[in-house]
């Protein structure tokens, strides 16, 4: 026995609502808006094409009509880089949270080589973790210094017949980009360099006996009276609490020296 053929679909749609809620309308409604991702694989190539997002849509837009194209935007090509080339930025830009704390100390009213000092601890930070090393103490304190002129810390850069020519040079170079007043160039070649250059160094150079013969012999550079007004200076923005706290510790070194 043979199955009849079914009976020719009727154009009504009363299997859907028309827009304005009636069944069995003759006219069909707006059809479904529809994604490319559920045609064909095929259109991933365009997350490679060099083109804009807004050239891509439209394009595709263009050749698709109605459907959706309102997911492609702008979005990166490759998952950011973690080797050589992201060692070297870690190694020339200053973290966030240092940042903040020189901007806090900014706001407290400290002095620019306050501010500057977090970026020098940082650094000391970054040589003991192994990130890179430095040749001596001076050096990690000298990047420390140029990567806070380079953030806008207002340090200016060392009088003439205090340091090197060549020193002056390079901590004005930085002075003048923290301040907006030099357009800083790319020089991947020379960063790179300098980057696997530090890597070699030894860490030993910011151990706490390193850096306390280096303060030791920086203060002896100075005379009493200078001393004593740098630390005048500093009580008026210690406040009372880090004050005492502060006398304790050092009343408690003393005892330990006298033992």
């Amino acid at each position: 026995m043979q199955r009849a053929d079914p009976p020719p679909r009727s154009l009504t749609f009363s299997d859907e609502s028309s827009c304005d809620g009636t069944e069995g309308e003759r006219f069909p409604r707006e059809p479904r808006r529809r994604t490319i991702r559920s045609i064909r694989p095929r259109t991933a190539f365009v997350a490679f094409d060099p083109l804009s997002a807004s050239v891509r849509a439209s394009r595709l837009r263009d050749h698709f009509g109605w459907w959706d194209v309102s997911f492609l935007r702008e979005r990166p090509l490759a998952k950011p880089f973690r080797g050589a080339m992201h060692h070297q930025l870690e190694t020339i830009m200053p973290e966030r949270k240092t940042v903040q704390k020189a901007k806090r100390a900014k706001r407290a009213g400290k002095s620019p080589t306050t501010q500057a000092g977090e970026f020098v601890h940082e650094e000391i930070r970054k040589v003991r973790r192994g990130q890179h090393g430095a040749r001596s103490p001076q050096q990690a304190i000298a990047i420390g210094l140029s990567k806070a002129r380079r953030a806008g810390v207002p340090l200016r850069p060392p009088a003439k017949g205090k340091a090197k020519a060549r020193t002056r040079k390079s901590a004005e170079y930085a002075y003048e980009a923290g301040q907006g007043k030099r357009k800083t160039r790319r020089q991947p070649r020379v960063s790179r360099a300098v980057s696997q250059t530090l890597k070699r160094e030894p860490r030993s150079t910011a151990s706490r006996a390193a850096l306390s013969k280096q303060a030791r012999s920086a203060a002896s550079r100075r005379s009493a009276s200078a001393r004593s007004a740098a630390a005048r200076k500093a009580v008026k923005t210690k406040g009372p609490a880090k004050r005492s706290a502060a006398a304790k510790k050092a009343a408690r070194t003393r005892a330990r020296r006298r033992r």
